[in-house]
């Protein structure tokens, strides 16, 4: 695999137990399990199961997650099925709830700081993961450059190249992010 290519790897998770955590009587917690999905029989033969496929690719899995976000209580139950995307640390992310799985749906950034920038919106999913596409497109133009440089480029035009491919992502994502403001 390219270190400079960043891939998302798609789970299927279910909900296998959700425990509250307390303190003094109040709950300050929640810890939520998850299992990928599995199915104790056969899946259809058609393939018209999705949760087959994700078995098929990810036939084991488990994770646990401590959930403090007091807004999230409740919201994680017993046999909920969850898609999950796996994405390289290095490669720019909008982080958003793993509840919100059809385009058009609000979501809350997980990053609680992303409320405090000025100007900015919560994404609804469709939006970040549109972001989070265009952002992952650089590191394949990233190694486009990399093999012009080996291939002996001009550097200036090289240069150029990369200033107009940062500026096409950067109107790309600001068209569909729509700040407010000058800046």
């Amino acid at each position: 695999m390219n270190p400079n290519t960043a891939r998302t790897m798609r789970a299927k998770f279910q909900v296998a137990g959700v425990e509250q955590v307390e303190h003094d009587g109040t709950v300050t917690a929640e810890k939520v399990r998850f299992h990928a999905v599995a199915k104790s029989g056969a899946y259809p033969a058609d393939g018209s199961d999705e949760d087959n496929t994700f078995a098929k690719f990810t036939p084991q899995a488990d994770c646990s997650i401590t959930i403090a976000n007091p807004a999230l209580f409740g919201e994680f139950a017993l046999g909920q099925k969850f898609h999950v995307d796996f994405t390289r640390a290095e490669a720019p992310a909008v982080a958003v709830t793993a509840a919100a799985e059809q385009p058009g749906e609000a979501t809350t950034p997980q990053n609680p700081m992303a409320e405090s920038i000025r100007g900015y919106r919560q994404f609804d999913a469709g939006t970040a993961n549109y972001i989070n596409a265009v952002k992952e497109t650089g590191d394949v133009v990233a190694q486009m450059l990399q093999d012009a440089r080996d291939l002996g480029a001009d550097p200036r035009a090289l240069a150029l190249a990369q200033t107009k491919f940062q500026e096409a992502a950067m109107w790309l994502i600001r068209s569909v992010a729509k700040p407010e403001g000058l800046f």
